[in-house]
């Protein structure tokens, strides 16, 4: 526990720094900061390589170095949300914020015996265990049809909010719905008191996204329509760090009424943030705005995609997604014909980089995409799909690079057994190391609503070239065979990572022992890490 403590310290400090210098910061810092980020990367890589664990040098982020992708891996097995919650509730709809130090929230709905609808949070420390009971978000509603799952949002601090959908009595009945939210401090106490986002005078608000920056301040984005007239319209409130409001609603967009009254918001570190949603007027089409942290739009609409007519059940899902810089990633599914799962990266000014990428095709059924980005622009996607080999419903994802290339093979978080269980919508968030949480319910065959998780971490790292001081390691013969000889090699630890990033051997090299068995490694190229007594790291490549 304490080696993967330090490791996922360590590469988010190491992150930290990389993007402070590929964006320029790190030189504008004072000269004493510098040194003490440089000093903090050493002291772990000293502690690290006592414990037989490579790691990234210090070097390596001012010289250069191998980057090298891998796919992630499951970290234990799956868990079910908030295992203290009050008996006799179904627990449903789980959505999960992440931050960078790898704290996280899962916001989810329960429904007891009696149709009482409710919201509660779960907090969970960086080594997934919960912190505290769970917090009761919102008071019990008679009316069972809370249509939607709660939104979470959290910053760095652990700070985090809340936004939902619930029925409002107006002693009439149920005859309207509103958009929720309320704003907790790190340690669980809350920061606001439930706060009603949509005017009151609104009907059949649709359910809210919300997204925060990194100083906490937070916007919540909500659909509504108006059944007489048939108009749909896409509000956005921001708000403060303290829940008070910075102004009037922005009416991002409207036109006429389709099925699936959507909006998903997203938001950078300084605020700035884009909405996606969707719209139906000549046609139907799914689009992204962006605007400035001060509320202003940054360009016009932009339409990510579109059809000829309107089709009301074109849309499945969609999703969105910003890093710190301002770049996103849209992802929905297109059911027009067939069910076809795409996702579409945007640079900050909004341009298309690349063309539209194909996930998953499935003539029966996929729906309900999640996006989470990164810093690095990494990103990742989950989904629900029909198994044909199962006849059931499961979740999957995939990762991604900013360059859009797939990483790794599609990753199935669930796999349900034909006739036992069906799984629900799925949520996914990603901190800046790459790691990874998917939620999402599962619904058994005698109607029990479980809310489940499932952690995952991301063998992403960095291969430096020989530091300073560090002897350079020849490998022979190139291409290997059976066993790899390593030419001038002090006693130390060996491990070999494939291009992925995947480490697939490691050995010990003991007095003068100079070569390692790789009769067990699949043909492709490889890079071997030395990590000698002393804690220097020199680097080889060589292929199989």
């Amino acid at each position: 526990m304490i080696r993967l403590y330090l490791q996922s310290r360590y590469r988010r400090l190491y992150r930290q720094v990389q993007h402070l210098l590929r964006s320029g910061r790190f030189a504008r810092l004072t000269r004493r900061r510098r040194d003490q980020l440089v000093q903090r990367l050493r002291r772990y890589e000293v502690r690290l390589s006592r414990m037989g664990m490579a790691a990234m040098t210090t070097a390596a982020l001012f010289a250069g170095g191998v980057e090298l992708e891998g796919q992630v891996q499951a970290e234990g097995t799956e868990f079910e949300v908030a295992t203290t919650s009050p008996a006799n509730l179904f627990k449903t709809s789980p959505t999960v914020a992440l931050n960078d130090d790898g704290d996280y929230v899962v916001a989810y709905k329960t429904v007891s015996t009696s149709n009482e609808v409710a919201v509660y949070v779960q907090r969970y420390d960086n080594s997934g265990d919960e912190v505290g009971a769970p917090i009761l978000v919102s008071d019990q509603d008679v009316y069972s049809y809370l249509l939607s799952e709660a939104a979470v949002a959290i910053d760095d601090d652990g700070d985090f909010v809340v936004a939902w959908q619930t029925a409002i009595d107006t002693g009439a009945g149920s005859d309207i719905t509103g958009a929720m939210m309320r704003a907790y401090h790190s340690d669980g106490t809350p920061a606001t008191d439930v706060v009603q986002v949509s005017d009151s005078t609104l009907i059949y608000v649709g359910q809210p996204s919300v997204a925060m920056d990194d100083d906490g301040d937070f916007a919540v984005a909500f659909t509504y329509f108006d059944p007489v007239t048939e108009v749909a319209v896409v509000n956005v409130n921001r708000y403060n760090s303290d829940g008070t409001d910075m102004g009037a609603a922005i009416q991002v967009a409207q036109g006429s009424y389709v099925y699936t009254l959507l909006s998903r918001v997203a938001m950078d570190d300084d605020g700035d943030f884009v909405v996606l949603h969707n719209v139906s007027n000549a046609g139907y089409e799914l689009q992204a705005q962006r605007y400035a942290n001060d509320g202003t739009p940054i360009g016009g609409g932009i339409t990510v995609t579109s059809v000829p007519t309107d089709i009301a059940d074109f849309d499945y899902g969609h999703d969105i997604d910003m890093d710190n810089d301002g770049n996103f990633v849209a992802t929905w599914v297109d059911g027009s014909s067939g069910y076809s799962l795409y996702a579409q990266r945007y640079a900050n000014d909004g341009t298309a980089v690349g063309g539209t990428v194909l996930i998953d095709q499935n003539s029966y059924y996929i729906a309900f995409p999640s996006v989470a980005m990164n810093d690095d622009g990494d990103y990742g996607i989950t989904w629900m799909a029909y198994n044909f080999d199962s006849y059931s419903y499961n979740i999957y994802y995939q990762d991604y690079t900013p360059a859009a290339e797939a990483v790794g093979d599609v990753v199935e978080v669930t796999n349900s057994v034909s006739g036992l269980e069906a799984n629900g919508l799925s949520f996914v968030a990603m901190n800046d190391d790459g790691d990874v949480i998917i939620t999402w319910t599962r619904v058994s065959t005698d109607n029990i609503y479980e809310a489940l998780g499932q952690r995952y971490i991301s063998l992403t790292s960095s291969l430096e070239p020989t530091p300073t001081g560090a002897a350079p390691i020849t490998v022979f013969p190139n291409p290997a065979t059976d066993r790899l000889y390593l030419r001038d090699a002090q006693p130390g630890r060996v491990a070999v990572y494939d291009m992925l990033g995947r480490m697939t051997h490691q050995a010990t090299l003991v007095g003068s022992q100079n070569s390692i068995d790789v009769s067990t490694l699949r043909s492709g190229q490889y890079v071997l890490v030395h990590t000698d007594e002393h804690g220097a790291v020199s680097t080889a490549k060589f292929v199989k």
